[in-house]
């Protein structure tokens, strides 16, 4: 994770119990401009959980300069 440069948006639902919450932390905080945005009463797919709201999060994160 730490060899990548570019700008990576991490989506993560509180409640997955695949994978930890603190990997989604590790990974954010390993990632230089790593962002990560966490989405309550969500699983391990918020794309599809919370659709609406993770697309909108991904628009906004694509459209900064």
């Amino acid at each position: 994770t730490a060899a990548l440069t570019m700008p990576v948006l991490i989506l993560w639902g509180d409640q997955d119990r695949l994978i930890p919450m603190a990997t989604a932390r590790d990974w954010a905080s390993r990632i230089k401009g790593g962002k990560l945005i966490v989405y309550p009463k969500t699983g391990h797919i918020p794309m599809e959980e919370v659709a609406e709201q993770s697309a909108s999060d991904v628009r906004a994160f694509l459209t900064v300069p």
